[in-house]
């Protein structure tokens, strides 16, 4: 159970991070222990202590203090994947995936009707904490065996809200599980044949859910927190597939574009905890934080760039309308409308508005020489195009099968 102490804990490591060294690759910042604090590892399959250990590795990139386990939140993890195992029919309703976050009583594996009440079966709580907050990521990946590390790398890591979820301030834990889905899991599963010609004879499930403090508070200082981080190197190339993250039939200048084919850059999260009292917002965040502008700029000049501030379901801010993944809190999304070109330097400029006010900020960032991470050369391609593919190379990913939400209470 957690303690009040944990919380001393989060904040003291917060203080102490600017003396700590700085580190400009993902890879870099691994720790050289690969161990995270808390329920021993040895309970847990290796794929699930290479996606924790990688988790934390982006967050001592940017300086944040690595997640920790709890045994009681990964049991309540497992009790999801459990519940997804023993009922493949849910699978291709309506919401897909998220279907699995409200869980059905009468069906087996049950262990809650919603995140609260499935923590509450495994035992676990937060009593020092005011307010919290849980991210939940939840994917199901047809016809491709994907874990640990290129979980977080290729998926939760190419969206901007799963970024958020990994780097997320002032975390109490983080639990993550996965599953292998055979041949008969899927022949079990509500298919559409339009969507699957082929029955898949194999796939992964994968859940993550991080427990944080509402309103963060490690981190907190004048200036944005910015990921990709300020002179970062090795950055990779590509996010999502527009189709994923664009209305298909959005109107820009009076005129239908036709995004489904065009792929988005490496998105960059950027999030804001004021040194200001947070009781002094009037938004849906606790910092007010507001993009007013952004730009990427290469070494041909601007890119064209849209965003999202944090809370905004549907942002008039930029010129193309991001409508999907923003489940953010104390993060904004920024993209370009086309992936960025490999060994190339950039520099993003971005004007915000938070409670303490406008402001302005610029870094720059290196891109790789592939669309990899670290020098792994395993990083997928995000696809809408390749449901019940088998072994096709390189592999790819179909991202509908990829969900999040985010649960304050």
């Amino acid at each position: 159970m957690s303690t009040i102490l944990r919380t001393a804990a989060v904040l003291a490591l917060a203080v102490a991070s600017t003396g700590c060294k700085e580190y400009f690759t993902v890879d870099e910042a691994c720790h050289p222990d690969g161990k995270f604090r808390g329920m021993d590892i040895d309970t847990l399959q290796a794929g699930e202590v290479a996606a924790i250990d990688r988790m934390n590795c982006y967050r001592r990139l940017v300086g944040f203090e690595r997640f920790g386990v709890h045994d009681s939140l990964q049991q309540s993890a497992e009790n999801v994947a459990a519940y997804v195992v023993q009922n493949p029919d849910i699978y291709g309703r309506s919401n897909n995936e998220l279907t699995y976050l409200l869980q059905e009583g009468a069906r087996p594996g049950f262990s809650g009707t919603e995140i609260w009440e499935r923590l509450d079966v495994a035992d676990y709580s937060i009593p020092d904490a005011s307010a919290i907050r849980a991210y939940q990521f939840i994917g199901i990946i047809p016809g491709a065996e994907v874990s640990g590390a290129e979980v977080v790398d290729d998926i939760m890591m190419r969206l901007h809200w799963g970024q958020e979820a990994v780097i997320s301030p002032s975390p109490y834990d983080v639990a993550y599980t996965e599953s292998k889905l055979d041949a008969s899991w899927w022949e079990g599963a509500n298919l559409n044949p339009l969507d699957y010609p082929v029955i898949p004879t194999t796939g992964t499930f994968f859940y993550m859910v991080v427990m944080s403090q509402s309103p963060p508070s490690e981190g907190a200082g004048e200036t944005p927190v910015i990921f990709p981080k300020r002179n970062q190197e090795g950055v990779p190339l590509s996010g999502p597939l527009a189709y994923d993250r664009y209305l298909p039939d959005i109107n820009v200048d009076g005129v239908v574009d036709s995004l489904d084919a065009t792929q988005l850059s490496y998105p960059i999260t950027l999030g804001y905890t004021s040194s200001l009292n947070p009781t002094g917002s009037t938004g849906v965040t606790p910092f007010d934080l507001v993009i007013t502008s952004a730009t990427i700029d290469g070494p041909n000049g601007p890119l064209e760039t849209v965003w999202a501030s944090p809370g905004e379901s549907e942002p008039v801010s930029s010129r193309l309308n991001l409508v999907t993944g923003i489940y953010s809190y104390w993060a904004g999304g920024i993209y370009a409308t086309e992936p960025f070109q490999p060994n190339t330097a950039y520099r993003l400029y971005v004007d915000i508005t938070t409670v303490d006010g406008p402001s302005s900020h610029n870094l720059s960032f290196t891109t790789g020489s592939s669309d990899s991470v670290g020098g792994r050369n395993t990083a997928a391609t995000t696809s809408r195009s390749l449901r019940g593919a088998q072994g096709s190379s390189p592999r790819a990913l179909d991202l509908r099968g990829v969900g999040g939400r985010v649960d304050v209470r």
